[in-house]
């Protein structure tokens, strides 16, 4: 990626299925980068090291997106997509990072389209005939089926982690933003 991030001119970028790469700290030099999208494949998630990188398009960088990717980086892997000033759209999926990583996106990019995440979605399954679940967000929050008699309890119980979460996410953005 270090070559890539050289380019003086590269103002998009869609990276997908590349295998044997981790490290994107590169793109963090690319000057010029204002639209970045990182995928994998139905079949093998794309791993990332760190998100640390985006702090170098912080001035720049209006689209953020990531699909099939799974996150290597420590929690909370995105403090530095929470803190980019110029995002207008990312395209985050439900299931990759912590309930703190989603606050934070949730709480240091308000306005940012993209950047509200519910704490729970109901789905329609076709396959099943009791077709209702709620997908909890977050990294291995789960699933509980909508006919469950806990159903309503897990999903306010949710709710109100992630409520007390995105309080967190403010202290620690404030704290941030005083570096």
């Amino acid at each position: 990626m270090e070559p890539i991030g050289e380019l003086k001119n590269l103002k998009a970028l869609h990276i997908e299925n590349v295998r044997r790469i981790t490290n994107f700290s590169g793109l963090g030099r690319a000057q010029e980068l204002r639209y970045l999208s990182i995928n994998g494949t139905f079949d093998w998630a794309q791993p990332i090291e760190s998100f640390d990188f985006l702090s170098g398009l912080n001035h720049q960088l209006e689209f953020f997106s990531l699909g099939f990717v799974r996150s290597l980086a420590k929690t909370p892997a995105l403090e530095a997509l929470a803190c980019l000033t110029s995002l207008k759209e990312i395209r985050i999926p439900n299931h990759i990072f912590t309930l703190l990583d989603y606050a934070l996106l949730e709480t240091g990019l308000s306005g940012v389209k993209g950047s509200t995440f519910p704490p729970f979605k109901k789905y329609m399954s076709g396959l099943d005939t009791d077709g209702e679940w709620f997908y909890l967000l977050g990294k291995k929050a789960g699933r509980i089926k909508g006919s469950s008699p806990k159903a309503k309890e897990k999903c306010e119980t949710h709710l109100k982690a992630y409520e007390e979460t995105k309080i967190n996410a403010r202290k620690l953005l404030d704290t941030l933003a005083k570096r």
